[in-house]
């Protein structure tokens, strides 16, 4: 959430200090929006860094926005540093804000708008947690349905095993936890897909017991 949002953040600024310098017929006012700026552009690539399996659209959106919105910003400091341009009105000022905020600000909508939920990983405590003996059935027929594929899709492995979408999250979360099996995330086009493989761990739970003789 904080990488959308603190691109879309970079463009508010962008334009905010461009209708300053606009309305007051002052270059030098850009300074103030420069470290703001800086540590947003940080905070965003920070973040994106930090986002396992950030899909490619994201970051392409995220550059073309910002880089949008910054080259619009220094075009227009440029009238005004180095052409002598006089101060415009507010409503032509804020149409010149709102202008350059808006590539940035749509990116960091659509990459925000992009990003998985976490809700179904929330904490134990925010609701009921199963009883034991359900929840060891439930990671079972986890562990069952991944015995016959080399991996598959979440959506399918939750239909093969029909429980609750939170209880059935919850012990994902923890077979993964326990090194059982692997979770791994792709995007097709904007949309993330979660995939599932049982690990050598996992695999050897499955198998029955060979017992000699």
């Amino acid at each position: 959430m904080v990488y959308g949002w603190s691109v879309a953040l970079l463009g508010c600024v962008a334009g905010a200090v461009v209708a300053l310098v606009a309305g007051q017929g002052d270059a030098g006012l850009s300074g103030i929006g420069i470290p703001i700026a800086t540590v947003l552009v940080a905070v965003s690539w920070w973040r994106e860094l930090g986002i396992r399996a950030t899909p490619r659209h994201a970051r392409r959106t995220d550059l073309i926005g910002s880089l949008l919105s910054c080259v619009l910003w220094v075009a227009i400091w440029t009238q005004f540093a180095f052409f002598d341009a006089t101060a415009l009105s507010p409503v032509l000022s804020a149409a010149l804000g709102a202008l350059v905020a808006a590539p940035a600000a749509t990116a960091g909508w659509l990459i925000r708008r992009a990003q998985p939920s976490t809700a179904p990983h929330s904490r134990a405590g925010d609701r009921p947690t199963a009883a034991p003996q359900a929840a060891d059935q439930v990671r079972d027929r986890i562990i069952t349905a991944l015995t016959t594929v080399d991996e598959a899709e979440r959506e399918v492995v939750h239909r093969a095993v029909p429980v609750g979408t939170a209880m059935f999250d919850d012990q994902v979360a923890a077979l993964e936890s326990a090194g059982d099996i692997r979770v791994r995330q792709w995007w097709i086009r904007a949309h993330p897909r979660t995939w599932l493989r049982l690990t050598a761990r996992g695999r050897a739970k499955a198998e029955p017991a060979v017992t000699p003789g």
